[in-house]
């Protein structure tokens, strides 16, 4: 999504669908990612700028396999304490 527009709408949209079921990840959102989305979001990038990488799409792999083995998750308290193991496991081995 290369428009700031659209891109400000489904925020919008997310938050609204979400702030019932996961209040403290919405917040935790809103907090930390949705007020600085021009660092993070691919509609403030520079054009010429890919929208991902082979780094991103390979640890998309691992996690989805290793961690989540496979597995489909729609809640976010378990998707994101499984993100944070991940986060733990690949620090401990790869940059220590």
């Amino acid at each position: 999504m290369r428009s700031s527009d659209s891109f400000r709408s489904e925020v919008s949209g997310f938050i609204a669908k979400w702030e019932v079921r996961e209040e403290l990840f919405v917040k935790h959102f809103v907090q930390n990612y949705a007020n600085r989305a021009e660092k993070w979001a691919v509609c403030f990038r520079k054009p010429d700028m890919p929208d991902t990488t082979g780094h991103c799409e390979s640890w998309h792999r691992v996690f989805k396999y290793k961690f989540m083995k496979g597995k489909q998750n729609i809640y976010m308290q378990p998707l994101m304490e499984l993100l944070l193991q991940a986060e733990e496991s690949y620090y401990n081995k790869h940059l220590r």
